[in-house]
């Protein structure tokens, strides 16, 4: 029976690893492609920041749909649903012939995004060989390879038209579709009808309450630096647009090899070392993206950051789905709802106190973040070697 299942489950994480470089390239589009949307329909630095929060809703509701659709029904209307979404919020974005048209359907594309960090999560957890941490970090690197790709995708397509890298994502999300229905999906620990006696109570588990917080801090700091990180550098330092997208490459490319390490790292360090270390050295690395007095230096300590914010997502859901396994879709949708909250607002914020005060200064908002999150960690840490939280 084994044997005629390993083939099955290799297909699923080729399908899983499509949909994560889909998701990578998708949503790592969005920050280098500001400038030329600024550009074509002559906007603020504030009115084009509206797109972030637009797609962080789009995430949000994505995953309160698929959660409850995947603990209540299966795994496998959610990963259909997903292809689909994907294929009609990018096609959507490269086709809208108007400002107003395309900010709306950016909510469509942060929806598609939303339904492959559920359903990629969720399947690679009920296939693990038992070891989450490694196995989601494997998964999640190959976001961060594909996101490499995202701002050379732009830079390239600007000599024809910058809108090519959406369309081309959306045509590869339908092509996807008939391999969703043919995927054989490992057997779930549970089907368990989402309802409100069960996401309450895990909502307020104090393990998850503290994972979430992290979870927020985290996408808070990546969201906010690499969306406005390549307006920073063409604003700040007179950067050519071109050369300036190889700050996004640069850190999606240390977060591909910073979750390459942690998949073996994961057999020889404990998950909080994994976690503890890196966090600690990325706040003075914050310090230097924001006072930097050279393009060179903030590429360097760009690159760094990229190295140890590595591994928070994909450990901290791993630690997540380990301590409740037979409710992947409801851990889910605590998880990813609170970190949609630190890509709503802040991004947002990010653009007016660079337009109000200066890039800096909105940069350097980004430390006293960053300092809160090893704190955190500790505690959620701490609380899970307590083993109070029941499974």
């Amino acid at each position: 029976m084994a044997q005629e299942e390993a083939p099955s489950y290799r297909f699923l994480s080729l399908l899983n690893y499509a949909l994560v470089i889909l998701m990578g390239l998708g949503w790592n589009l969005i920050g280098p492609a500001l400038p030329a949307m600024r550009n074509e329909f002559s906007l603020s630095v504030a009115s084009v920041g509206i797109v972030f929060p637009l797609a962080t809703a789009g995430f949000a509701l994505a995953v309160m749909i698929a959660g409850y659709v995947v603990d209540s029904y299966g795994r496998r209307p959610v990963l259909v649903g997903t292809s689909l979404m994907l294929g009609l919020g990018y096609l959507g974005w490269g086709l809208a012939p108007h400002w107003t048209v395309m900010a709306g359907i950016m909510f469509f594309t942060g929806a598609g995004l939303g339904c492959i960090d559920i359903i990629t999560n969720v399947t690679t957890s009920d296939a693990s060989s038992g070891d989450r941490v490694a196995d989601l970090n494997r998964l999640h690197m190959f976001f961060g390879l594909s996101a490499v790709l995202s701002p050379l995708l732009i830079g390239l397509s600007l000599d024809v038209n910058w809108r090519l890298p959406m369309i081309a994502i959306g045509l590869l999300g339908f092509a996807c579709l008939p391999l969703t229905f043919r995927v054989q999906l490992p057997q779930a620990a549970s089907i368990e009808r989402l309802s409100r006696d069960n996401v309450i109570p895990l909502a307020r588990n104090g393990l998850i309450t503290m994972i979430t917080a992290v979870l927020v801090l985290y996408i808070w700091v990546e969201v906010s630096l690499i969306g406005w990180g390549v307006t920073y550098v063409t604003e700040v330092f007179q950067e050519p647009y071109g050369q300036s997208t190889m700050l996004v490459s640069l850190f999606w490319g240390a977060i591909f090899l910073g979750r390459l390490a942690i998949v073996w790292l994961s057999r020889r360090l404990t998950t909080e070392q994994i976690m503890q270390i890196p966090l600690i050295a990325s706040v003075p690395l914050i310090l230097v993206v924001g006072l930097a007095p050279s393009v060179l230096v903030i590429y360097a300590a760009v690159f760094l950051l990229g190295l140890c914010l590595a591994p928070v997502f994909p450990t901290m859901f791993a630690v997540a789905l380990q301590r409740f396994p037979r409710r992947p879709g409801t851990v889910a949708i605590v998880l990813l709802l609170g970190a949609a909250l630190g890509g709503l607002l802040p991004p947002y914020v990010i653009g007016v106190l660079a337009e109000n005060l200066s890039f800096r200064i909105a940069m350097l908002s980004l430390v006293p973040i960053a300092l809160f999150m090893p704190f955190l960690t500790h505690f959620a840490f701490r609380r899970a070697r307590q083993g109070t939280d029941a499974a």
